[in-house]
């Protein structure tokens, strides 16, 4: 079943709840740390623009965007809709929870208040992937933050948290990992240790290396410096039971060699050298910090 089939329905559902409901003007701030916080340098990566990318910016209904350098460590505000979203909610399974957020918090295409071919983007998350900050902040920054402010705030417990984060990065089908990534981004350092710990205690090691090089990817496209992801690859291993740590690095390599491979094999690879170029100084830059982390250490 696709979930694109009721678009009015659907931003119907959207307008009322946002309206009546839910603070419209209110906008939740991540908090806890944010990733350039947990920077030690201020030096960023290059990066090139993906040719393989949502629709342009102007043609989203793009959220609030609050860049990680502003929002401080020390930011304890709790966002007061928080709870009477988590009152909404909580009578559903999981998966409905899921599909609510989205259609709340998700991307909507620009025309909403035309009723021009107004739709939300739910198949766009298994097809094509953010080309910089402001695609990733209109696409994702918003359900980011609501995300993280519902388990932060004490509304939802981590495994109430997990479990909606797998059911909304597998709706209507399983998201691209880069997307998977762009959400765990704009929902803060916090969430995404939590999802990375899941993943390395259930021994999904395969999985786990699959989001840490599509963070890698994503940190690398938008210039983010990579001290934030360096600190999940080491919560990764402390959560990896001692017989999944050499898979786990093994896969670690293999998921950058991966990557390379499908986008070489492609008969668009002419059309997509600056999505290989963007790979590259990934899986450059990601090892090369991590060298620069263990001399430190």
């Amino acid at each position: 079943m696709e979930f694109h089939e009721c678009p009015d329905e659907e931003l119907g559902v959207r307008l009322f709840l946002r309206r009546i409901f839910l603070d419209p003007i209110s906008s939740p701030l991540n908090l806890g740390p944010a990733w350039a916080d947990l920077s030690n340098t201020n030096s960023s990566v290059s990066s090139s623009k993906s040719s393989s990318c949502f629709s342009s910016t102007a043609d989203l209904l793009s959220s609030c965007y609050v860049s990680s350098s502003s929002i401080s460590s020390s930011d304890d505000n709790v966002w007061p809709t928080a709870g009477i979203l988590a009152n909404i909610l909580q009578s559903y399974p999981f998966v409905h929870q899921a599909r609510l957020l989205f259609i709340l918090y998700g991307p909507v295409h620009k025309g909403i208040f035309t009723g021009s071919n107004a739709r939300l983007m739910w198949n766009i998350m298994c097809e094509n992937t953010a080309a910089d900050l402001k695609q990733l902040s209109a696409c994702f920054g918003e359900l980011g933050r609501v995300l993280n402010s519902l388990w932060l705030s004490g509304h939802w417990s981590a495994s109430d948290t997990v479990a909606v984060l797998q059911e909304i990065t597998n709706t209507p089908d399983g998201w691209l990992a880069e997307n998977v990534a762009c959400l765990l981004h704009s929902a803060g350092p916090q969430l995404a240790s939590l999802a990375v710990q899941h993943k390395a205690s259930k021994g999904y090691v395969t999985e786990l290396a699959v989001i840490l090089t599509s963070l890698c990817l994503v940190q690398v496209k938008i210039k983010e410096d990579l001290s934030g992801l360096l600190k999940l690859v080491g919560d990764a291993v402390q959560a990896t039971g001692s017989g999944y740590r050499e898979e786990f690095l093994d896969s670690l390599s293999n998921a950058f060699r991966g990557v390379i491979v499908d986008l070489y094999e492609t008969d668009e690879l002419d059309e997509r050298l600056e999505d290989f170029s963007i790979i590259l100084k990934a899986q450059s830059h990601f090892f090369r910090a991590l060298l620069a982390r263990i001399y430190e250490e």
